[in-house]
């Protein structure tokens, strides 16, 4: 994510999506603005930034997204808000200045839980140095951070990760705390907040509680992919040295016993970053990854079996839409060698990692829907520079038989109204965001252009929070019952540009989403609230879940947005046509009918006249 030497970011926006390139900061929107699906070029406000994008969070609780920027220098964050009425970000003059270290990453949250974004900085003094120091500045909730930090104890350089441990929806972390010696000690950052604390410290460190009786917890990778999914599961991937083969454990928290063991498998040889999303539409979490080997690589789709939801093909052995939440303890990932889980070949080699940022900074396949189908999307980069957008689609003569067979997805290049998107070639990473909440999905592209490698307090609308999950349920348009799950804020680590919200797309339906379960913590257990047959047919729904203080530590915000489609004014044509085109039936069997009439009139008349004479 790191753009060497003077390098500004340019933003543009696909129709449903949004970019951010590198010297002019430009934007492509659709829905309002422009009546075509093709990229446009508008201004932003970004135009002179040097640096680079490190996070997205609602800074100023105006309910729009803004963006943490670090400066080229790894020392300088700033905050750029979004406005609305001027649809441009502008620079706040909230800022972070850091001289002691080179900041690696940033992780906005609510660490104190008063409902107003704080951010924890993370940094090293060295790219080779073991120690990760960390801060938390506190945030006002409108437009300044408090100059006095709180010193948070150090780290390992295998970055922790923000997770709830303990059930009370604080945000606490899980890494290796730092030591004078080669010990590799799990820790738990235990968020005091709430409690009776004399010492002022935000946080305790001490190692964590691990229910390891059958199985101890791996020596987590560096960079790992670890993340907080599926509302109380711990995914962490494992390598014990550089020539280790890569590995996963999956924890899981239970009630009674804390976090047991759960599952482990071996990633493929050269694997990237995993990440993590529905890719199927079954209801569960699978895992996407690259693997490259010399000049060729490949997506990995890793899906996750699970009891099946009941529709019209499944009756037995299958889950009631009422117990979709409820866990499948022999649930099972599938590693298997086939080409069944191989997504997607690209001839060249998908960029892994960016070799010119200070410190470590893997580049994750990003993931979202764009199209707003219900199944996600990908963004992918190569090493050249390129930015692919990759459509799902499901499998057909271009997969495996084993993919056909299981009813796989596969992806499938996107050109049509892409043609900016596809011709940058200097990108070093890509996101998705909402820009404007609007309820599109938009791109960030960061791309570099050197020729080397307010007054008025807003109420807490809330900050992000990790670990959330999403599930509904719909009927497709031929009656198919479907059941999709989404994340929200999974991974935080090497400045994974997650979105603060979760955004996704219902697809085609022609009836209500008839249940949507929505995930929280609560000492140690699942907990969902459901709501049945309140949302109506659309194209895509924004579920946020963000905590909003003590006095309201859960509060859900649930937006529906419906656009219509490109095929809207067809649809009206044809009716106005057919309507047209049956009017003139009409008028002309009236018109023969009553000409008809007539013609019978005359004859009966001519008829009497003759037999007069």
């Amino acid at each position: 994510m790191y753009i060497p030497h003077s390098s500004p970011i340019l933003l543009i926006i696909i129709p449903t999506i949004l970019l951010f390139l590198s010297q002019k900061t430009q934007a492509l929107f659709q829905h309002g603005r422009f009546s075509t699906s093709a990229l446009y070029n508008v201004p932003v406000g970004l135009d002179e930034i040097q640096g680079t994008v490190v996070a997205f969070a609602d800074f100023n609780s105006d309910k729009y997204t803004d963006v943490f920027v670090l400066s080229e220098n790894q020392t300088v964050v700033n905050v750029y808000t979004w406005h609305h009425k001027n649809w441009r970000f502008e620079k706040s003059e909230a800022q972070i200045t850091i001289k002691e270290f080179l900041i690696t990453n940033i992780l906005p949250g609510d660490f104190n839980y008063d409902g107003k974004l704080d951010v924890l900085v993370m940094g090293q003094r060295y790219k080779a140095d073991k120690e990760l120091f960390m801060r938390v500045y506190l945030g006002n909730g409108d437009d300044a951070f408090d100059e006095n930090y709180l010193l948070i104890p150090s780290a390992k350089t295998s970055q922790p990760i923000p997770f709830d441990y303990s059930g009370n929806m604080t945000t606490d972390l899980l890494g290796y705390m730092y030591e004078n010696n080669d010990e590799s000690k799990l820790s738990l950052w235990k968020n005091l907040y709430g409690s009776e604390v004399q010492t002022g410290d935000l946080f305790e460190v001490s190692p964590i509680a691990l229910n390891e009786t059958d199985t101890k917890m791996c020596k987590w990778a560096e960079p790992h992919s670890n993340a907080f999914v599926d509302l109380n599961d711990l995914f962490v991937t494992c390598q014990e040295n550089s020539n280790s083969p890569v590995t996963f454990q999956i924890w899981t928290n239970s009630k009674q016993n804390g976090f047991e063991f759960s599952r482990a498998g071996e990633l493929p040889k050269g694997a990237g970053q995993v990440s993590f999303a529905d890719m199927d539409g079954d209801g569960t979490i699978d895992m996407v990854f690259p693997v490259c080997t010399k000049n060729r690589c490949e997506i990995h789709v890793t899906y996750n079996k699970q009891i099946p939801l009941c529709s019209k093909e499944t009756s037995k052995k299958c889950r009631q839409s009422a117990n979709l939440c409820v866990a499948d303890d022999n649930f099972q990932f599938d590693l298997e060698a086939d080409d069944s889980n191989i997504a997607y070949s690209f001839d060249e080699t998908i960029k892994i990692l960016d070799s010119g940022f200070k410190g470590t900074l893997p580049v994750p396949i990003r993931i979202g829907d764009y199209n707003l189908d219900g199944y996600p999307d990908l963004l992918v980069i190569s090493d050249s520079g390129h930015v692919s957008l990759l459509q799902s689609i499901p499998c057909n003569e271009n997969c495996s038989k084993p993919a056909v067979a299981a009813q796989r997805r596969t992806f499938s290049k996107v050109f049509a109204g892409a043609k900016i998107l596809n011709s940058i070639n200097k990108a070093t990473a890509a996101a998705f965001l909402d820009l404007d909440e609007d309820g599109t999905l938009d791109i960030m592209v960061l791309e570099s252009t050197s020729n080397s490698d307010s007054t008025a307090r807003n109420k807490p609308f809330g900050v992000n929070y990790p670990g959330a999950t999403f599930k509904f349920t719909v009927l497709d348009t031929s009656g198919h019952k479907r059941a999709n799950q989404v994340a929200q804020y999974s991974q935080a680590g090497y400045v994974s540009l997650q979105a603060p919200y979760s955004l996704f797309g219902l697809g085609r339906t022609n009836n209500y989403v008839e249940e949507l379960f929505v995930g929280t913590t609560r000492n140690q257990s699942r907990h969902y609230s459901s709501f049945s047959g309140v949302i109506p047919n659309s194209q895509l729904i924004i579920v946020p879940y963000q905590p909003s203080g003590v006095n309201n530590p859960s509060t859900w915000s649930i937006k529906l947005y419906i656009h219509p489609g490109d095929w809207i004014p067809w649809v009206l044509l044809t009716l106005v046509s057919a309507t047209v085109i049956l009017a003139v039936v009409v008028f002309g069997l009236n018109w023969a009918e009553k000409r008809e009439d007539e013609l019978e009139k005359q004859k009966a008349l001519h008829v009497i006249n003759f037999d007069a004479l």
